[in-house]
């Protein structure tokens, strides 16, 4: 992606040059000094996939680890359009082999797409929940902590992760988020709600 094919927030800072923050942003206190940076996969204890369907919206998979401590860290993003679910399966299933996965949250709506993902082997587990509470699972999870460190963070080559977090708005007046600029956000809050107690699973 070039930086003239860029839109929004992302362009004003990547293409003008300017320090822009959505209007109305839903995840304000996401910042890059606390929430981008690099961590290694060897600090993990083990790691999860957050994954929402898409084909003229994009297909998303975030590879997220998981720490001693509780801490989620993005590591990598699928992030395309216009791709076929298989291409999402064959993406999920190299991942999933590539380390200990024992979390893998999907859209509990595409249920093609987890019957798929559980014929090739990976044991998906549908989720949605009230956008507000997702939403507010990770806004807390964005707070630094007395330790020093928030619960979230992304590495900075997830680039379409991180311009979701800056680009994701409140409709005006309204108590809901615009329906845009929202794939992996989605894959995000399906990962961090359980339905049944509506808070991060437990380390």
């Amino acid at each position: 992606q070039t930086l003239q094919e860029l839109s929004g927030v992302r362009y004003k800072r990547l293409f003008l040059g300017e320090w822009a923050t959505a209007e109305g942003a839903v995840y304000e206190n996401f910042n890059h000094n606390d929430h981008v940076k690099k961590r290694e996969e060897k600090e993990f204890k083990r790691f999860g996939m957050a994954i929402d369907e898409g084909y003229t919206n994009p297909a998303v998979i975030l590879f997220i680890g998981i720490d001693s401590d509780g801490r989620l860290h993005v590591l990598r993003e699928f992030y395309k359009r216009g791709v076929l679910q298989a291409e999402v399966v064959k993406q999920a299933l190299g991942w999933y082999n590539s380390q200990s996965v024992k979390e893998i949250a999907v859209d509990e709506a595409a249920a093609g797409l987890i019957a798929d993902l559980r014929n090739n082997g990976i044991p998906a587990v549908g989720r949605k929940g009230r956008v507000l509470d997702g939403i507010s699972i990770i806004q807390n999870m964005l707070k630094v902590q007395g330790d020093g460190f928030p619960r979230i963070t992304i590495d900075p080559d997830c680039v379409n992760t991180i311009n979701e977090f800056e680009s994701y708005v409140w409709k005006p007046e309204k108590d809901e988020p615009i329906k845009e600029n929202d794939h992996a956000m989605d894959a995000l809050r399906y990962f961090v709600y359980r339905k049944e107690v509506g808070v991060l699973f437990e380390v």
